[in-house]
């Protein structure tokens, strides 16, 4: 019998309209919310900022970010592990954001934008997260009613 291990993410909701970014990484199938594990010391804001600069390119601060909740879910690309994400949501009221504009860097492999109330059905190629599929949609879905 395997033991799940946890591990500390930190995850960021990009919307262009009613579209969710995901990304998906090298090596794997599974697309995710851009973000990452947490560094020693880091908060879980500090790591989101941190990870989607290195990710996307994009430059957010604190104050652009508002924690949509925190999950539990089984990880997409880490089999016998859980990751424990505080989701954040972006504010895309900056007149300079452009979603159009994102590109994937470092272990990024492609970028998606999913219809967040149809989200394509999962096929041994491509997998929609747990964490997003399960947990983050539905409570997008939730805070828009």
């Amino acid at each position: 019998m395997s033991q799940n291990r946890t591990i500390a993410v930190a995850a960021l909701v990009i919307m262009a309209g009613e579209n969710l970014l995901t990304v998906r990484k090298h090596g794997t199938t599974s697309f995710i919310l851009p973000g990452g594990k947490l560094e020693a010391g880091e908060t879980a804001a500090e790591a989101v900022v941190r990870e989607v600069s290195e990710e996307l390119g994009l430059s957010v601060s604190g104050d652009e970010i508002g924690l949509l909740g925190r999950f539990t879910a089984g990880a997409a690309n880490e089999p016998d592990h859980v990751v424990e994400s505080s989701v954040f949501v972006f504010s895309d009221l900056r007149q300079d954001f452009d979603p159009a504009a994102l590109i994937g860097e470092a272990e990024i492999a492609e970028l998606a934008w999913m219809p967040l109330r149809e989200l394509p059905e999962d096929t041994p190629e491509r997998q929609v997260a747990p964490l997003t599929r399960d947990h983050v949609v539905p409570a997008l879905l939730e805070a828009m009613r």
